[in-house]
Parts: structure tokens; sequence; C-alpha cells
């Protein structure tokens, strides 16, 4: 009994140790990557490390230490044109019309000067000719009246050209609704005529 009183009493005047709370832990969140400022040339602009990267792998992609920097395409021939080798020293002239139609067709001349040093031939010359609103109507080819054009010399040409259905030549009367009746509104005249060196060689034994 005298056991039991004192262990009691023992119980009672020792404090009870409190069990330690657990400390709440915070998940650590995922850091978001900034963008960090590169110095470029300009202080007041930075570049980008990802401007940087992009340019360093297509200077590895090309074999070059920075970017590339492409030309930009030449612009395609007008429709119909066929391919050109032009010399410089051989020029057009005084490109004109016969300023009618006959039977079908459109007559297209003028001259070809050589400013060259050498004699040229097989002169090649592609015609154009369009309406009065710049349409084109119709192309052809032809060639110098002489074989070979000398230096300092001036060579006449001349080719036809087909006229499609309803034009009228640039030197006819207009259509009168009155006398040619209503469809005649909507015939087309010629405009004007162009003419350009398509081919030329100096090779002319």
């Amino acid at each position: 009994m005298l056991v039991a009183v004192i262990v009691l009493l023992a119980a009672q005047a020792s404090p009870a140790t409190p069990a330690p709370s657990p400390t709440p832990t915070v998940a650590a969140s995922t850091p978001v990557p900034t963008q960090t400022p590169v110095s470029a040339a300009d202080p007041y602009h930075p570049r980008l490390l990802s401007e940087l990267a992009r340019e360093r792998r297509l200077g590895r992609l090309t074999g070059a230490a920075a970017a590339v920097v492409t030309t930009p395409e030449p612009e395609p021939a007008p429709s119909g044109t066929p391919s050109v080798r032009r010399s410089g020293a051989v020029r057009v002239e005084n490109v004109q019309d016969n300023g009618a139609v006959t039977d079908g067709f459109v007559s297209i001349y003028g001259t070809v000067r050589n400013t060259g040093r050498v004699p040229v031939c097989r002169v090649r010359i592609f015609l154009r000719m369009f309406d009065e609103h710049g349409v084109l109507l119709s192309t052809g080819e032809t060639t110098t009246d002489l074989k070979v054009v000398a230096p300092g010399e001036a060579v006449a040409f001349g080719g036809t050209v087909r006229a499609p259905a309803g034009v009228r030549g640039s030197s006819e009367r207009k259509p009168d609704p009155l006398a040619d009746g209503p469809a005649a509104t909507n015939w087309q005249r010629v405009g004007r005529v162009h003419a350009e060196i398509i081919d030329v060689s100096d090779e002319c034994r």
C-alpha cells in the first residue's frame, strides 16, 4: 500500500513531458526560369540568351559563326518570255507597229544597233503587243533583216504578231456603237508594242 502511494505521489510531482508537435513543411515550388539579358552592341537594347543560342545554332548548321543572311530571289520574268541571253552592246531602237490589223496580224518593226567593237549575228528579238490599258494581247519572235550587224551599225527588223479577235489597230477609228453595234464597245485597241533582244552571238564566221 505504501509503495503504491509513493508511486502515485512521484507521478504527480514530475510533470509530463509534452510530445513535440510536428513542424509543417512547405512544399518547394519549381523555380521559373528567367531570360537573362546578354550585353549587345547597343547597351540600351540587351539581347536574350535564347536569341544568342538560336544564332549560334544557325552558325553551326551553316559552318559559320553568325546567323545566315540570304539574298532575295530575283523576280520571275513575265509570263510568255523565253530564256534570255542578252548582250549589252546590242540594243533595240525605234519600235512601232503599223497601226492596223491585217488578216488577223499586226506588223511590228524597228532597228537593232550594235554599239560594240565586234560584229554580232543570229539576233533573236521577242515581240509583245499590249492593249490601251496595258494588258498583254500577243507575242511573237523575229530576227534582223541582215544576218550580221557590224560594229556601229543599225539594222532593221520586222515581224508580225497575231491579234486576238475583236482587236483593232492603234491607228484605226474607234468603234461606233451606232454603226457597229453594242458589241463594238467591248473591242480592244492596240496601245503599244515592245521588242527586246533575247539572243545574240558574236561568232559570225
